[in-house]
Order: structure tokens, then sequence, then C-alpha cells
């Protein structure tokens, strides 16, 4: 019952009266006792330091019977009604030496007679008038000397009967008063909670129906408090509204996003941290083969198709890095991407939540892809023998012709079939490295190679065209370098490839830099130079073929646009990477990485 805040209102009412009643009557209690008790001392002390009384009783302590004429001016003095000598208070003459018993209102045995502290003054020749409200009874004590030099002590006790008659009537009244307290604490208490709890039960009730997703009442009708509670019920009302308006636009975003997943052509499949499903798409389960989504975790799925990729990459080591895997499944061949999603927490701080995996059917894409590739592959191949044969007739008629040596219009026309001629066959030549390079041929002839010779023999190869343009071409090495495991011929033409273009698009009298170097379990070579440039919108087309970023120029140089993407494809095929960084006029970057087996490494090789 008192889990209500309605009761837990009406019982701090009842126990705030209680404990005031139960401090104010201790208090007054107390008070009442205090009262009498110095009460009581202060009439004792105003008759015994009257000298009237205290001359008589000198006088009378000093006569032949001492203890009868003390009583007799005691007697006096509490017939007057002064001293108050009833049942309740009584007066005693004793010794002021032994304490001993000699006359008084009432007989005792001077042995049952306590020796308080104030008689015990007394006998020791002072007043005792301390007031000591623990005891049971209030005394006074007052010497007396006669003019014998014999002491005696007045000694009076009253067993506080009347006080503790007054004491218990005021508690009475007080246990009344306390009844009557809490009765109306209850009934004022009860209706001043219903008051207050009843507008919070009608919004907690409100809140139940919002929680399920019913209408609320936005306590339009109600009237309304110009209170807190008031406030409060306002608010929530508007709050009701808000939440239900933004409810009916989530839902609204939900049915689109599901619509528009269902008929998507691409495949969407979310994976929770546990690496269960959490969203498919039927185009997904179309693409993968998924009957029974629930039974699907993520590591076992993609090492079934061949993916070989696993959550814990994803999650854990590469977290900001979106993968990308080619699968081949039942004739289709589809490219998945792998991303980590990210969830709000309590605190607004960001933590991964799972793994999104796009899926997207390029099988038509990948056969147009093969088929062009095949085209190119197969006109490159027959382009070979006609080129062949005009470079042969160009150059017999070059070397018979008796006036194809001059400056005439024969001579000239010759030369510029010869020099196009050589560019085709250079395109030609291109092509079909390509063409061998996607479809896998001329596998890579894996070699045990001295990088750094390699390197040096192609800076010694490339001085002299370096000269020509007045290029200082230095190479570097920062660490020993190690032996490598890979194709000579086609590492030597992408590093001859990519010196070269920089020595072709460096202003005459720059300087190149080749550095080389072991970086953990890899290998790393740098071709830098300080020519003009590549703009950031033609960096991420670079590696396209055919793509010129200055069009005119590398036609004039004689470029085919085709080095970089076959430079790309090598590297790629040695499990490396390719990486080129350039502001206009400040030079490029070519950064190559190539793994290392650790076999392959010689411990020196570690330097950093």
């Amino acid at each position: 019952m008192f889990k209500s805040l309605q009761w837990r209102i009406v019982l701090m009412f009842v126990l705030l009266v209680l404990s005031v009643m139960i401090i104010a009557g201790t208090f007054l209690l107390t008070r009442v006792g205090e009262f009498y008790s110095h009460r009581f001392s202060y009439d004792m002390a105003l008759i015994f330091t009257d000298e009237q009384i205290t001359d008589e009783l000198t006088v009378a302590a000093g006569q032949a019977t001492p203890e009868y004429r003390l009583k007799q001016i005691i007697d006096a003095y509490s017939g007057a009604g002064r001293l108050g000598i009833n049942q309740s208070r009584n007066y005693y003459i004793l010794d002021g030496t032994t304490g001993e018993y000699l006359n008084g209102s009432e007989e005792v045995d001077s042995a049952t007679l306590e020796k308080t502290s104030n008689l015990i003054s007394a006998m020791n020749g002072r007043i005792g008038n301390a007031v000591t409200l623990r005891n049971s009874f209030m005394d006074y004590a007052f010497p007396v000397r006669g003019l014998d030099g014999h002491s005696y002590v007045i000694y009076i006790k009253d067993d506080k009967n009347e006080v503790q008659s007054i004491i218990q009537s005021i508690f009475w009244i007080i246990l009344q008063a306390l009844g009557w307290g809490i009765v109306i604490s209850l009934i004022f208490g009860f209706f001043l909670s219903r008051n207050i709890t009843k507008p919070i039960v009608s919004l907690t009730r409100r809140a139940e129906r919002l929680a399920v997703g019913e209408p609320s009442d936005t306590g339009a009708s109600a009237k309304k408090a110009e209170d807190e509670i008031g406030i409060l019920s306002d608010t929530f009302a508007f709050m009701s509204r808000e939440l239900l308006h933004t409810l009916n636009q989530i839902e609204s975003e939900k049915t689109k996003m599901e619509t528009i997943l269902v008929n998507l052509t691409d495949g969407v499949i979310a994976f929770g941290l546990d690496g269960k499903i959490i969203h498919i798409n039927p185009a997904a389960k179309r693409m993968l083969s998924i009957c029974n989504a629930r039974t699907v975790e993520f590591d076992l799925l993609f090492s079934d198709i061949g993916a070989k990729i696993y959550l814990g990459d994803i999650l854990y080591l590469e977290q900001n890095k979106p993968f990308e895997r080619v699968i081949t499944l039942n004739g289709q061949v589809i490219r998945a991407y792998f991303a980590a999603f990210r969830a709000e927490s309590e605190k607004a701080a960001e933590k991964v939540g799972g793994v999104v995996v796009a899926l997207q059917d390029i099988t038509t894409q990948q056969k147009l892809d093969d088929s062009r590739r095949e085209f190119v592959a197969n006109v490159s191949h027959e382009l070979r023998t006609p080129l062949t044969t005009i470079k042969s007739y160009t150059e017999t008629l070059m070397d018979t012709l008796p006036d194809a040596s001059g400056d005439n219009m024969t001579g000239h026309f010759l030369s510029v079939i010869n020099s196009e001629t050589d560019r085709m066959a250079r395109i030609v030549k291109d092509l079909l490295t390509l063409s061998h390079l996607d479809h896998g041929k001329n596998v890579l002839k894996q070699n045990e190679i001295d990088m750094a010779k390699l390197l040096s023999g192609v800076t010694e190869k490339l001085s002299l065209d370096a000269k020509a343009h007045k290029h200082t071409l230095l190479f570097s090495p920062t660490t020993t370098l190690p032996l490598y495991h890979g194709d000579r011929d086609r590492l030597e033409q992408v590093i001859i490839n990519i010196v070269s273009n920089a020595i072709k698009y460096t202003p005459d009298g720059g300087r190149i830099e080749i550095f080389a170097g072991r970086v953990y379990n890899g290998l790393y070579i740098k071709v830098k130079d300080n020519g003009i440039g590549i703009p950031k919108p033609d960096l991420e087309r670079i590696f396209e073929r055919f793509y010129r970023v200055d069009k005119a120029r590398t036609r004039q140089a004689g470029g085919t646009g085709l080095g970089l993407a076959i430079a790309k494809e090598i590297v790629e095929a040695h499990g490396g990477k390719i990486v080129i960084t350039s502001k206009p006029g400040n030079g490029s970057e070519v950064i190559i990485t190539l793994p290392i087996e650790p076999e392959n490494s010689h411990p020196e090789a570690t330097e950093s």
C-alpha cells in the first residue's frame, strides 16, 4: 500500500505531525519538571535568606533542647503556609555533624535517609540548593549553627507527587492532541495527496496508451491547473503530439526503406556483432541461395563461397576501411562490398553495431569486359602483322628511294609514317601486355631479385635521358634491401615507366629521387620529383587505360596512356599496391609497396 505516492504523502503528513507532537510534548514535559524544581529551590531560598528566620534558628540552636525549639520555629512558618509542608513535602531536623535524624514533620530512620549532595553540602556548612531533574524528589538543605558552636541541618524534601500528577495530566492532554492531529493529518493528507497524484495517474495512463501506439488524450478537454502539475500536463501533451508525429515519420521512412530493399535488384545483408543476420532482402537470398537466414553465420557463409573474409577483420582490424571481393557462384559473378556500420550508445559515443554487405550482380558486365578484352587482344594481335609490314616497307622505301632522305615531301611523309607506325606498335605491345595480365597469361616468373641492384641498374639506364633534360637523378636506399621473389623484368618495366614519366613531366633542371627500404613485412619503392604535378581531379583516374592528364603534351612525348595502367596491373599481380600523391606545381610522389615473405627477409633488413 505504501508503494503508492498518495499513501506516501499521507504517511509523510502523519509522521510530520507525530514527530512535531512528540518533540513538543517532550519539551513541554521537561520544561514543566524544570519549572517546579527551580520554583521549589527559589521558594526555599526566599525563606531561608530572611534574616529574621535565620536569627531565630541560630538562637534556637543554642538553647537547651535545640531540636524541639527548631521544630517549633519551622512549624510556625509551615503553619503560615510559607514552607508548604504537606503529605508530599516534609522537613527534617538533622545533626549537622553526623546527619542523624533528630526531629521533623515525620519520623524516619537515619539509616534510610538518603545522603544527597544538598544534604552533604549543608553538613559542610553550605546551603544545599542544587537542582537535579533526574531525581524522583526535590530537596533543600539549610545549615544552622548555634551560639555554642553545635550545628544542625534543616532538610526539606518533596517527593514530586504533585508535580508528577500535573505532568501526567499534561501528558494525557498531549496524547489526545496527538491522536486528533493524526486523524486530521490523515484526512488532510489524503485529500491533498489525491489532488497531487490524480493528475500524475492521468499522465501515467496517457503515457501507457502512448507507449502502445494509441493516440493519447492531449488534455485539452480537462481543466488546466496553473501550477507545476498543470505545466507538466501541458508539456506532456506537447511531447505526445511531437512523439506521435516523429513515430509516424519513422514508420513512413521504415516502410519506404523496406519497400526499397525488397524491390532492390542489388542484395543487402546486415550482420550483427555475433555474425548473425539482422536483415536480408530477397535479392541477396536469391544471389547467395539462402533459404533460412536464421541459421546463417558470417564467417561460414563467406568461407563456403570463397570470399576469404572474416567478421573480425572488418570489426576490429580496419573498421574504417571498406572491403571488396568478387565472388563466382552458380554461374554468377557477384561483387561484394563490406563495411562496418556504427550505432549510437546511451552516452552519444559511437560504437560498432555490425557489418553491412552490399551484393552486386556483375555477370553481364563481366561478360562484356571479357568480350572487350578478348576483342582488344584479338585486334592487337591482328594489327601486329600489318604494322610490321608497314614498318618494313616504309624503312625499305626510305633506304631505296633517292629522294626520300632529304627535306622534300616524300622524305617527310615516309618519316611521319615510320614514326606513327612505331607509336602504333608501342600501343599494340602495351595492349597485348594488358590483355595477358587480364587473362592471367604469362604467369609471373618468380626469381630471386636483388632490389638494390635492380634499382641501381634502372638509375644507370635512364641517367643519359635525365642528363639530356639537365635533371639530377639519384637512388638512395633508406635501409638494407632484402632479396625479393618476383618477376624481375616486369618490376623493372614498372620502375622504368614511373621514372621515365618523372623525367618527361619535370621541367629541365629538375630533381628526381628514388628511395627504397624495408617497412615491417613489406618493401617500398618511392619515386619523387619536383615536376609540374597532377591536378586532384585527374589523380582519381590516373590509372585508367588511355587516360592522359595533358593529352597534347602526352602525345607529343610519345605516351600511349597505358603505362600506369600496366604498372598497376603488374604491382597488383605481385600482391602489392601503387599510390600517387601530387599537387600542381609541387611535383609528384609515387609509392610502390610489395609484400615480403618472412623466409625471404634478412635479419639486417629490419632497420628503420
